[in-house]
Formats: C-alpha cells, sequence, structure tokens
C-alpha cells in the first residue's frame, strides 16, 4: 500500500507535466548541493547505475525528476529468467514508451534533451522526467536541480549563480518538498550554500535531511560525530553520512553496487563511526528516504486532493469565459453572438441596469433608509468614474442641456430698435397703415424662429453620440472577447445604421422648423393681438393717469386731467405739429421752381435713419413684443417636439430595427469563418486551458482510485 501512495504521486506528476502544467505543488524530494560536492554520485549510488552525464561546469542545467519504480518479481522464477526478462530499463516522458536498456543511452538522452531546451550555458526550469525500472531500486522519486555556484567560468552567463539559486528556491521553498541537502563532510558545513539556502526557507529544518559526502578524505583528527548527533545545525530529520566512489574507481570501472559494499566496509571498520555504522551509508539514506517520503504523502494527501479539486473549478471558470469549440456550429453561433449583442443594447438604452439595482433593494420593504443610500452610491459611483447609464444621458441632453438651451434664447438679443425701424418702414412702403403691417411681423417672427433649428438639430446629435457610446458598453459582452474581428464589424455597423438614422431624424426636424417657418398661425388661442396690446397699453396708461390724479387730489375729490389735443384715442401723438428745427430742415429742402409754381423737394445723396419719434417707437416696442409672444409659442411646441421626434426616430427605431439591420448586413456563408476568426491570445489559452484541465480531471480519477485501495 506504500508502494501505492508513491506510484500514486508519481503519476499525478506525469499527468500534469503531460498537460504543461508548472509548479503544481506536490509532495518531492528536492535534492539541492553545491558543484563538486557528490550529489551526483549519491543519485546514482541510490539507483545502482551510472545514469547521469559526466563532464566538468555544471552539466544539470534543468531539473530532472527521477521516478525509481521497483520491479516484482515472481518468487518461483529462476535466476537465468530473471537476468534475461527483468533488466533494468528507463523511458523518458519526452520520448514516450521508448525503453532505454543501455544507460549510456540513458545519459546522452538527457544531454540532448537539455540541449535542445536551453540555450549555451544557461539553465531553464522545464523538467525531464526519467523514469527508471529495477529490482533492485526503493520506489522513490527524486527531483536533481543544477549544482550551486559561485562565480561562472568560461562561456557561463554572469547572472548564473542567480539564475541556479532562483530555479532552486522556486522548488524548496514550496511546503510539500522535502529538502536533500547534499554538503561536503570535510568542509566547514556551517558556510554550506546548499544548508544555508534550506535553512532560509526552513528555518527550523522540519522538512530538511542532510547527507555528508567525502567522508573518506577527511583528516584524521576530525570527524562529523557532533553533527550527526545534532549538536551542531541540527535538523528534524538528521544527517547521514555516505561515501561515494571516486574518481580512480570510477576509471577502474567499480559499479555503484561494488561501491555499496566498500562503503558498508568503511564506516564498520572506522574506529569512529563502527558504532553508528548501521546509519551511515547509501542504503540506509534509501530506506530512510524512502520511509520519509511515504510519511509525508499520507501527510499532505488532502491538501492535494483540496488543490486538485479548486484547480479543476477554475479551470472550467476560465473555459466557460474563453467559450468552447465553435467549428460545428458557426451559423448558430454569429445569430447567437448578434441577438446578444441587440439585447445588450437595448438593455443599456433602457437602463435595466440601474432598474435591476432599484428593484432588487425595493424588495426589502422595511429598509427604506437602505433603498435610498444605496441608490445614493451607486449614483456617486457614478459621479465619481464620470460614467452616466445612458438612459440619464439621454433625459440629461432633452430636459437640461436642450430645454436649458430654448429657454435662454432671448428673441430681443442682438436686435437693434433701428432696424426693426427700417423693416417697418420698407414694409409700409408709401402706405400708412392703420395698425402694424403684418408682412414686417412675419418677417421678424421667422428671423428669431430660425434661431430653433441649431439647437433642435444638435440635440439630435448629442443624442447620437450618447447612443454610439452604449455601443461601446454593449459591445464588451464576454463571449464576443474571443472574435475580434465580428467586435469590430458590429461596432462599425452599429454606428453606420445610427447614423442613418440620425439622418432621417434631422430631415424630420428640419421639416419641423420648416413647419413653422411655414405659416404664422396669429390665430393661436395663445397669441395675444395687436388689438389686445394696444388695449392692455392704454388700460395701463389711464391707470397711470388715475394713480397721479388721486395722488394729487386725496379724498376722491379730484378733476381729470385732460388729454392732450395732439393725442388721439389709441394714444398716438399726431405729427400735425412741427418744432421749429424740423421747419427749417425742410425749408432748406424745399425751393421754387422759376418756370413753375409747385415746389419741389430736393433729394438727399444718402438714406438717412428713419425718423424717431414716440409713435415709431411704441411701433417698435408693439411689433417686438408681438414677436416676443409668438416666438414663446413656438419655443414651448419645439421644446416638446424635438425631444419626441429623437425617441421615436432615433432611439426607438435604433432598438426595434438593429438586429434586423445586423443580420442583413453580417449573416453571410461565405463571411462567417471570417468573421468567427478567434484572437490568437484567446485560442491559445483555452487550447492550453484544455490541456490542464484534462491533467487535472486525470490526476482527480488517480486519487479517487487511491482513496478506494485505502479504504
Amino acid at each position: 500500500m506504500n508502494k501505492k501512495l508513491i506510484t500514486s504521486i508519481n503519476e499525478i506528476q506525469n499527468a500534469l507535466n503531460e498537460a504543461n502544467v508548472r509548479n503544481f505543488n506536490l509532495p518531492q524530494i528536492v535534492v539541492v548541493g553545491e558543484q563538486s560536492t557528490g550529489k551526483s554520485s549519491v543519485l546514482e549510488s541510490i539507483v545502482g547505475i551510472d545514469f547521469l552525464p559526466k563532464g566538468t561546469g555544471i552539466v544539470t542545467r534543468r531539473p530532472l525528476v527521477l521516478q525509481l519504480i521497483r520491479i516484482k518479481v515472481p518468487k518461483t522464477e529462476e535466476q537465468t529468467i530473471l537476468e534475461n526478462q527483468y533488466k533494468p530499463y528507463a523511458t523518458f516522458q519526452h520520448t514516450g514508451e521508448k525503453k532505454f536498456y543501455d544507460f549510456n543511452n540513458v545519459s546522452h538522452e538527457i544531454a540532448n534533451e537539455t540541449k535542445r531546451s536551453v540555450e549555451g550555458k544557461n539553465v531553464s526550469s522545464k523538467e525531464i522526467i526519467l523514469r527508471i525500472f529495477s529490482t533492485e531500486v526503493t520506489n522513490l522519486t527524486l527531483v536533481d536541480l543544477p549544482g550551486l555556484t559561485q562565480n561562472p567560468i568560461k562561456d557561463q552567463p554572469k547572472n548564473i549563480s542567480e539564475q541556479i539559486e532562483k530555479l532552486v528556491l522556486n522548488y524548496i521553498t514550496k511546503s510539500k518538498s522535502l529538502i536533500l541537502t547534499i554538503i561536503p563532510g570535510n568542509q566547514d558545513i556551517a558556510n554550506s550554500r546548499s544548508i544555508l539556502l534550506a535553512k532560509r526557507v526552513d528555518p527550523k529544518g522540519k522538512r530538511t535531511l542532510g547527507v555528508l559526502t567525502k567522508i573518506d578524505i577527511m583528516d584524521k583528527e576530525t570527524d562529523i560525530i557532533d553533527v550527526l548527533n545534532g549538536k551542531q545545525l541540527p535538523l528534524k530529520y538528521g544527517y547521514v553520512p555516505v561515501i561515494n566512489r571516486s574518481q580512480h574507481e570510477i576509471n577502474n570501472n567499480i559499479s555503484p553496487k561494488q561501491a555499496r559494499v566498500n562503503e558498508k566496509k568503511f564506516f564498520q571498520n572506522h574506529f569512529k563511526y563502527s558504532t553508528i555504522s548501521d546509519r551511515c551509508g547509501v542504503e540506509f539514506l534509501t530506506k530512510k528516504l524512502s520511509k520519509l517520503f511515504k510519511k509525508h504523502i499520507k501527510k499532505q494527501l488532502p491538501k492535494v486532493r483540496t488543490e486538485v479539486y479548486n484547480q479543476i473549478i477554475k479551470l472550467n471558470q476560465q473555459l466557460q469565459q474563453l467559450g468552447s469549440n465553435i467549428e460545428n456550429k458557426k451559423p448558430f453561433v454569429l445569430t447567437q453572438l448578434i441577438n446578444h449583442f441587440t439585447q445588450s443594447y437595448i438593455q443599456e438604452v433602457d437602463g435595466k441596469q440601474l432598474n435591476q439595482l432599484t428593484n432588487n433593494n425595493s424588495n426589502n420593504n422595511n429598509n427604506n433608509n437602505g433603498l435610498n443610500q444605496s441608490i445614493n452610491n451607486n449614483i456617486n459611483q457614478i459621479n465619481n468614474n464620470q460614467i452616466l447609464p445612458t438612459k440619464m444621458h439621454i433625459n440629461h441632453v432633452f430636459h437640461k442641456i436642450f430645454a436649458e438651451f430654448i429657454n435662454n434664447i432671448n428673441p430681443r438679443k442682438n436686435l437693434l430698435r433701428n432696424q426693426v425701424r427700417i423693416l417697418l418702414t420698407n414694409t409700409k412702403g408709401t402706405k400708412s397703415t392703420l395698425f402694424l403691417p403684418e408682412n414686417s411681423f412675419e418677417l421678424l417672427v421667422k428671423k428669431k424662429i430660425e434661431l430653433l433649428r441649431k439647437p433642435a438639430l444638435e440635440c439630435s446629435q448629442r443624442v447620437l453620440t450618447v447612443l454610439i457610446k452604449a455601443i461601446t458598453r454593449s459591445i464588451k459582452i464576454k463571449e464576443l472577447e474571443r472574435f475580434p474581428i465580428l467586435k469590430k464589424k458590429l461596432i462599425k455597423k452599429s454606428t453606420q445604421f445610427l447614423k442613418q438614422l440620425l439622418q432621417n431624424t434631422k430631415e424630420f426636424v428640419n421639416d419641423l422648423i420648416d413647419i413653422e417657418l411655414a405659416f404664422i398661425d396669429t390665430s393661436h388661442p395663445d397669441f395675444i393681438p395687436p388689438t389686445e396690446l394696444i388695449k392692455n397699453n392704454i388700460s395701463v396708461r389711464n391707470s397711470q393717469n388715475d394713480t397721479v390724479t388721486n395722488q394729487n387730489y386725496p379724498n376722491n375729490i379730484y378733476k381729470k386731467k385732460k388729454l392732450k389735443p395732439n393725442k388721439n384715442k389709441l394714444g398716438f401723438k399726431r405729427n400735425s405739429n412741427k418744432n421749429n428745427k424740423d421747419k427749417e430742415k425742410e425749408k432748406e429742402l424745399l425751393k421754387i421752381d422759376n418756370n413753375n409754381n409747385f415746389p419741389m423737394m430736393k433729394m438727399p445723396n444718402e438714406m438717412k435713419d428713419p425718423i424717431i419719434n414716440e409713435n415709431s417707437e411704441k411701433e417698435v416696442e408693439l411689433i417686438m413684443n408681438l414677436m416676443e409672444n409668438y416666438f414663446s409659442i413656438v419655443k414651448k411646441k419645439v421644446q416638446d417636439t424635438i425631444p419626441k421626434s429623437v425617441m421615436h426616430f432615433l432611439i426607438t427605431d435604433s432598438k426595434s430595427s438593429l438586429l434586423k439591420y445586423l443580420s442583413e448586413h453580417l449573416y453571410n456563408n461565405e463571411k462567417i469563418d471570417y468573421l468567427l476568426a478567434e484572437d490568437e491570445d484567446v485560442a491559445k489559452r483555452r487550447k492550453i486551458c484544455i490541456k490542464e484541465l484534462e491533467g487535472f480531471e486525470k490526476s482527480s480519477q488517480i486519487l479517487s482510485q487511491l482513496d478506494l485501495k485505502l479504504n
């Protein structure tokens, strides 16, 4: 059963590596050591086979995950059959099911695979997974990392020391990793870089096991008894001394198996280590590692199960956001996306988001204060972010910008009284009118009505700007993120459609203004006719006269002042009496023709301003009052009609006809593949996500099978 624990972890690790999952925290034994400390020799002694590349400098430049799998041999088999059928062999994950029986080829494959993915003398975090099957190995999983170095040599990168340290820390920092630190026994243990790094991430030494090498070449008067007894740099799992093969033994083809025999004799015959020889050597180290690893896996298994489950949930959520494969259902997907976008636009224009906020809060009838606070918070948030919901923005254009602009139009502004006098004089011509000439009134009113055209058109233009912003907000639905071409086309075609509707809206707005210009309706019930204004004027004047009389003659004993003979009933002063200055001017213009008795007037060289008198002033004031009165009527009509027109021709039509327009212009079988071409990054992320999900789902199945066996 303990074997099944290690096997299951190995299977999970293989599944995740096949899925290119990096940095998932699994229980593992990480081997850390400086260069030339005997790290590779310790690993080969544990396996009992020479399989690692040899050379100077940094030979290991990628993490090597070494999975040792013991082959069970039936007891009835004869030794000859055993030797023929159960030879040790190795496999690599990157070579599939290919078996390597010659371990020299294993060494070459490790070197070649390293070169294929690592440039120059750099290091890489991409793992090489090597499985060794043998009847003599103990089930175990070890991760061999590049040896720590102080200074670069030859053609190594200048930052090689930092690269390796970063890689090592990435492995040993994980809480589920056991640290196997290799330390030369003939050096100061306290200054070993590997033990210092281990102490950095595991200060109390709770998951660190030390291996002391080069015991056989220590000075005769020195030993490591204090370290082995935990009196110096204590670790929870202690230290194990080992004897590696010397270069001389390697040159003489001394096998790791024979080296174990020699190592055992050394400790048994040593005058200081003989008493603890049962706790020394590679054989003891291998058994201890296997026991610790199994115990560690049992302890970490619940966490592994939870993390695998969480990753499956997370990846499923990511896949849902990225979308599924649509290769066989593109027409349906295109229709669905266009419809979804259109609905999103309609909701944006109708302000459904804000309505949902209000409706959700209004369900709580006992918390009106909370409702108001929630709405206020929402409005504050909108103001702070300077983002106004579409419906509120349109209302703001209608009732704030347009309405206030229209109300602030002063028809008297930039209208000179002298211009009105000239207009009256020109429209009168040679005729003397009893009342004001109607032509002059219409000309003046039409000129002012024309002032309403520009703000009315500007109102529709501003609403178009708001609707285009609604388009850009609606396009941000998750389903469209994976189709950038379709997204651009939807924005382009929707904007074109809105501009077409704007053209229709502007034509109608112009027609409304032209209609008002075409017929000046002086019979409108709200229009005050001239006679009424004159009558009101006379009443006001009489009231003022009566007031003056009452003030001069209190107690209701008074006499009315008589009207001066030069004023008529309407209050207009007659022009019969002329002052002396006017008479003098007239005399200058009149000359007697010697041949005729008829006096002739000399024509002036240029036209002078109209003569200003009391009557002309009253005429000017009267026509300006009439114009202002009629303009206010038209202004109210425009203020009411323009928003309704924009609402009908631009907003309502866009909501009801956008789907039809987009379908007609985008739904084309020949262009579906083009429109639904995915963003490369999205497609790449989905591919990675699917692969990782397969790895974690396979890991979940392995854990489920393990649970059944454990129970």
